[in-house]
C-alpha cells in the first residue's frame, strides 16, 4: 500500500468512528426523553395543543393557518372508515420561548409560529373553499378534534384524549 492509500483509509476509518460515536451520543440523549412505551416526554411536555382531524372527511381539501402562518397547504383528507381518523394531526408547541407547529406526516419539520401566539391561538381552516376560524383556549383542554358534517367544521376541545375504535 502506498502512503496515499493509507491516508485515505485512515480518513475513512476516522469518519466511521466519528459517525459511530456521534450516533450513540444522539441516541443516548434521545433516550432520556423517551418513556418505556416509546412516547417522547419532551415533545408531550412542550405541546400545548394537539389538533386531530377526525370523522366524515371524504376527499376534502384543507389549508390550515395558525395566527396567519400557513402550516398545512392543500391537504386532501379522507377519514379512515375503521378508526374515524384522517392522516392529519398538528401539534402546537412552546419551546425556548418560541411557538412551533409540527404536522403529520411531516413530523420532523417544525414551523416557527408568530409571537402573537402568546396572546392567543387562532386557527383558520380553509375547508372546500370555506374559511372557518377557531380560537383555542388552554383552559378547555389541549386535545382538539375537528370533524366535518359535510356542510361545516365542528371543533371539540377536551382535557382527555378521545378513544377511537
Amino acid at each position: 500500500m502506498t502512503t496515499k492509500n493509507l491516508i485515505k483509509t485512515g480518513k475513512r476509518i476516522s469518519v466511521l468512528i466519528l459517525m459511530f460515536f456521534s450516533s450513540g451520543l444522539l441516541l443516548g440523549n434521545r433516550s432520556k426523553d423517551m418513556k418505556d412505551d416509546g412516547r417522547d416526554t419532551a415533545f408531550e411536555r412542550d405541546t400545548i395543543f394537539y389538533l386531530t382531524f377526525t370523522e366524515t372527511f371524504s376527499r376534502d381539501y384543507v389549508d390550515v393557518y395558525i395566527n396567519n402562518k400557513e402550516v398545512v397547504k392543500n391537504a386532501c383528507l379522507s377519514s379512515d372508515l375503521s378508526t374515524g381518523l384522517t392522516h392529519l394531526c398538528i401539534a402546537i408547541l412552546y419551546r425556548d420561548r418560541t411557538y412551533y407547529a409540527c404536522s403529520s406526516p411531516d413530523g420532523e419539520k417544525f414551523i416557527k409560529l408568530p409571537d402573537s401566539c402568546g396572546k392567543g391561538i387562532n386557527v383558520h381552516i380553509s375547508y372546500n373553499g370555506m374559511l372557518v376560524e377557531f380560537k383555542l383556549a388552554k383552559n378547555k383542554g389541549k386535545y382538539i378534534y375537528i370533524r366535518s358534517d359535510r356542510e361545516h367544521l365542528k371543533l371539540i376541545q377536551s382535557h382527555r384524549i378521545f378513544s377511537f375504535y
